[in-house]
């Protein structure tokens, strides 16, 4: 003979239920946990699989993403400034969110423009273009890459 682990009363050794109380012994015969457990699992996927618990933010690999000018080209009204911009972290990054800052010849802040392209990618450790399209404007000396935020998924 044995107790009941709930209501205390002696029941038979090999019982997994008791007749008292209707009390499961053995937690994973109980039929709410085993109803319970496949749907963590299902939990699980939907929720770590969509990246809101792994996902990655820029701030913490700002120093292994680097990116430097590679030309300029210009027509009558605009110039477009293109970047290279090296991932040398194993995540893949997307949508990135940028400020580009023009400056004249003392140094003094005269335009900055503020965008997000949702359809850059780069891919880990590799690298991917950036192209920038600005109206020409003669007090601009400087212009300087400031890149805010990318997005990265789980993996």
């Amino acid at each position: 003979m044995k107790t009941c682990k709930h209501c205390k009363k002696e029941i038979e050794q090999l019982a997994s239920k008791c007749p008292y109380c209707q009390g499961v012994q053995n937690w994973y015969k109980d039929p709410q946990v085993t109803t319970l457990l496949p749907m963590l699992v299902v939990f699980y996927f939907i929720f770590g699989s969509s990246g809101l618990f792994n996902k990655k933010v820029y701030t913490d690999y700002k120093e292994q993403i680097t990116f430097e000018k590679l030309s300029t080209s210009s027509d009558d009204s605009n110039i477009i400034h293109t970047y290279n911009i090296k991932n040398n972290t194993k995540y893949k990054w997307e949508s990135i969110s940028y400020q580009y800052v023009g400056t004249d010849e003392k140094g003094q802040v005269m335009k900055v423009k503020s965008e997000q392209e949702y359809r850059w990618v780069v891919q880990p450790n590799d690298s991917s273009m950036l192209s920038i399209l600005i109206e020409k404007n003669s007090p601009i000396k400087k212009w300087e890459l400031k890149i805010i935020d990318m997005e990265s998924g789980r993996f």
